[in-house]
């Protein structure tokens, strides 16, 4: 949206019909000219073209995710961003859009591009419990130390994000002190943890295995596995932040910061299992804003 209006996103890309471009055209000549004159005095050409479009009778529609302004490694895999075609990317380096080319070359042409058939070319054989000086753009909620020594180190996003310590659970109010602490916030979700037990142990690492003796109890519990809202975290400055989809993310590297990012690989799994084998692609109708 600019300016209260839906605009074509150039970087995404768009679709004009032919009639639409032939009313544009034919039906008023004077139309290009009039936006030339505001393009110096607008910040962008695809705002204008949604309002060259309105003044002809035609609304913009939105197409997301098919027209998406994400690329492989910043998707948010999941529902939503899973089934769907994929007809559009944006901000792909030349690397990149030279390994969808040749991905391309290799697949089957006669089917629709969806959007999990880039999660398992580019981004499954890169999925691993832990991955340093990585930002894998883990911020939908966050967990930081209730102290103010805590909060003040923690950035303005995370603290936003971040849940109440009234609200936390035994394994999230842990989350802040550590990487592998943090790890175990997804590998926790939907397990019933006694709390005593969980808290009488001296270490993550027996904390986990804790988790995963719980966890290898539901394994069988298709419900478990498909409602899954946790499946990765990234650790910066003391914030241990987690994220409701899966993406890759890239290299994060600063000095005097250290950043953690790691995927609970193994619910990935179960939720690709449980969820995610597709019927078709799952054309969406475009509509208004």
């Amino acid at each position: 949206m600019a300016g209260g209006k839906a605009f074509a996103h150039g970087g995404s890309g768009y679709v004009m019909s032919g009639q639409l471009i032939r009313k544009m055209v034919e039906g008023n000549p004077n139309l290009a000219a009039k936006y030339d004159e505001q393009a110096p005095k607008n910040c962008c050409g695809d705002y204008l073209v949604a309002l060259a479009a309105e003044e002809v009778g035609t609304r913009m529609k939105q197409a997301h995710p098919m027209f998406n302004g994400e690329k492989p490694s910043t998707f948010p895999y999941g529902l939503g961003h899973w089934c769907e075609p994929l007809l559009t990317m944006h901000h792909m380096s030349p690397e990149e859009v030279s390994r969808m080319w040749q991905f391309e070359q290799r697949r089957e042409m006669a089917s629709n591009l969806l959007i999990k058939d880039t999660f398992h070319e580019f981004v499954e054989p890169h999925l691993a419990p832990t991955r340093q000086d990585w930002d894998n753009m883990s911020d939908d909620l966050c967990f930081i130390g209730a102290d103010e020594k805590s909060q003040a180190r923690a950035s303005h996003k995370d603290r936003s994000r971040q849940k109440p310590e009234e609200e936390k659970t035994v394994v999230e109010r842990r989350a802040h002190m550590s990487p592998a602490a943090c790890a175990n916030i997804c590998e926790s979700q939907g397990l019933d943890v006694p709390e005593d037990e969980y808290n009488s142990l001296n270490s993550e690492r027996m904390r986990g295995e804790l988790l995963r003796t719980l966890y290898d109890e539901r394994q069988q519990d298709a419900a478990f596995h498909g409602n899954r809202t946790c499946f990765q975290w990234r650790y910066n400055r003391g914030a241990c932040c987690v994220s409701r989809t899966f993406k890759l993310g890239g290299p994060k590297a600063e000095p005097q910061e250290s950043w953690m990012s790691g995927w609970f690989v193994r619910g990935i799994e179960d939720w690709v299992a449980t969820r995610g084998q597709c019927k078709g692609a799952e054309w969406r109708v475009p509509w208004h804003l």
